[in-house]
């Protein structure tokens, strides 16, 4: 961390393997293993809120460099797949909505749109801030064994 003359030093945040997020996947031998992030949108989202919200996620996800693989549920190829991430999220016909896949093909619901944003903003908030609340994921923590060298 950066020294600021006349500011309180701060503890780093301490990150644990094992367990950085309820997202974190492991291996057989424990160890962390890569994940891929799905994202379940429609080409056809006839709702005006829903189409800017699946906007502006994609573009934060490019912004931010997070590899993932975008899921059109409204093809008719992806009807099976897009059932499954329906049960899996509890959610139906809400768009985006945002998977972990692992390289075992284990699916994980992240959350909607909503959640994304706030993982983008809790980076803003002051370290102390985020040290006070340790429950506060952050974008890091939730996406930093994200990898694109599998297909989903």
């Amino acid at each position: 961390s950066r020294w600021n003359p006349g500011k309180e030093q701060l503890p780093a945040r301490k990150h644990h393997k094992r367990q950085l997020s309820p997202y974190s996947v492991l291996d057989e031998s424990g160890e962390q293993d890569s994940k891929k992030l799905l994202v379940l949108i429609s080409s056809r989202c006839l709702d005006k809120k829903q189409a800017e919200n699946q906007k502006t996620a994609l573009e934060i996800l490019k912004a931010r460099r997070v590899p993932f693989e975008a899921l059109d549920g409204m093809k008719s190829v992806h009807r099976k797949r897009r059932e499954e991430l329906y049960k899996i999220s509890g959610t139906r016909a809400q768009y985006p909505q945002f998977f972990f896949v692992s390289m075992g093909g284990h699916t994980t619901y992240l959350g909607n749109f909503k959640v994304l944003l706030n993982l983008h903003h809790a980076e803003g908030l002051p370290r102390k801030y985020r040290d006070a609340h340790p429950h506060i994921e952050t974008w890091e923590e939730v996406f930093c064994d994200t990898s694109q060298i599998f297909s989903v």
